[in-house]
């Protein structure tokens, strides 16, 4: 005699049954668990977009011999200060210029999408040397970075 066959508790009881209990627990836990993920990526891949008044980005090489560059970005003190307090992705865009991306909490060079404009990365020592720039007019040169910025 199987176990499905088993009377002891007064019925007969099939092989689907310890299957169904089973699923059901699983989607009592993992439903909730898949859509709490689902919406922290959601909130992550959200961008801020900022529409800076002044907004310029041109490249210029480190030295001579090298093909190394540094990206010179001119933004307005408004756009400075929101880059500065960086802690997620923001989007600088004007209608003069192409639209600059920063992401928060990313190490990499600067880098220019022919779709999204120029994606710069800021790695946590990069936020933190931000966070302790000036405010103000100005002309900062990062130096955890190939980014420099000259604020109006």
């Amino acid at each position: 005699m199987s176990w499905a066959q088993n009377t002891d508790l007064g019925f007969a009881t099939s092989i689907w049954e310890p299957i169904l209990i089973l699923v059901i627990i699983f989607m009592l836990i993992a439903v909730p668990a898949i859509a709490i993920a689902f919406g922290v990526i959601r909130k992550r891949g959200r961008i801020t977009v900022y529409h800076a008044d002044t907004l310029a980005v041109h490249t210029a090489n480190i030295s001579p011999e090298s093909d190394d560059i540094i990206v010179i970005i001119t933004v307005d003190q408004g756009a400075f200060q929101r880059i500065s307090l960086i802690d997620a992705p923001l989007r600088l865009t004007s209608p003069t210029s192409r639209p600059v991306t920063f992401q928060a909490g990313v190490a990499g060079p600067p880098a220019l999408d022919p779709n999204e404009g120029w994606i710069i990365p800021l790695s946590p020592e990069t936020q933190a040397e931000l966070r302790a720039l000036p405010a103000g007019p100005g002309e900062h040169e990062l130096t955890t970075t190939n980014v420099a910025f000259i604020v109006e």
